[in-house]
């Protein structure tokens, strides 16, 4: 019996290719550019910047909302404790805000 697929017969180039395309293919999919790229930054304006991380917005929106109403249900959750304390809180009154970090210009 022959057994020549338990030799690693791996060729370089080959290898090299499959880990470009395949590195291509998460920032591609995951809507996440690649920071590290030369052809990422260069001599773009705030407004370029802001249109090549518009997947990246999206996700870091949903995310956001997500992490807000979490936020507020705690907020309840602790507003109620409060209230079995005899410390009124309103938790209504309590508006997490988030802020981001882009360039403009």
């Amino acid at each position: 019996a022959r057994a020549e697929f338990l030799k690693n017969t791996l060729d370089e180039s080959a290898t090299e290719i499959l880990r470009t395309a395949l590195k291509e293919d998460i920032y591609t999919f995951s809507h996440v550019p690649n920071l590290t790229d030369e052809n990422f930054a260069g001599n773009t304006s705030g407004v370029a910047m802001e249109f090549k991380l518009m997947g990246l917005e999206m996700i870091t929106k949903t995310k956001e909302a997500n992490y807000k109403r979490g936020l507020r249900q705690r907020i309840a959750i602790f507003a109620h404790y409060l209230g079995m304390k005899q410390i009124a809180l309103e938790s209504h009154s309590i508006v997490p805000q988030f802020s981001r970090g882009l360039p403009k210009n």
